[in-house]
């Protein structure tokens, strides 16, 4: 089952030293990743990020995160729900990748596997490879939640 998900995923050091008030703690993930989720009862209120095509929870003000943090690192903010994925890459202040979603055409690969989604042709683009044939969500770890977002 996939999980639900919308946040920023990029080096666990940055995203732990940045604190955002519409997003939760850094949260560690595998591979020197880290993930900080979207405050979603904040992000319900306000606007969506003015982008080609608009990902769920990305509103203008973590648009300003994601374009801070990207200053410093590479980030991709990930929205992932039951019915479907989106995602988009940032370096240097800057959208460098997609808005992807299902109706995306994914980047393509001369030799390796294809790209099995948004997300993780955005996680191929960060950087993140395959282990052990699984994908590229599992191999970071998100896949051992079914809700990321904290409770408090």
């Amino acid at each position: 089952m996939a999980p639900t998900l919308y946040g920023v995923i990029g080096d666990r050091v940055v995203l732990g030293g940045l604190r955002h008030p519409t997003m939760h703690p850094m949260q560690p993930l595998i591979g020197g990743l880290g993930l900080c989720h979207v405050r979603t009862q904040v992000a319900m209120d306000e606007p969506p990020a003015p982008l080609a095509v608009e990902l769920p929870r990305l509103t203008e003000s973590v648009l300003g995160y994601v374009e801070v943090v990207s200053e410093s690192t590479p980030v991709v903010y990930v929205a992932w729900e039951s019915d479907g994925q989106g995602a988009a890459g940032w370096r240097g202040g800057q959208l460098v990748l997609g808005p992807l979603t299902g109706d995306s055409e994914l980047p393509r690969h001369r030799v390796r596997r294809p790209d099995e989604g948004p997300i993780d042709a955005a996680l191929g683009w960060l950087g993140v490879r395959r282990r052990r044939g699984r994908d590229r969500a599992e191999a970071i770890g998100l896949l051992e939640r079914e809700v990321w977002e904290p409770s408090t």
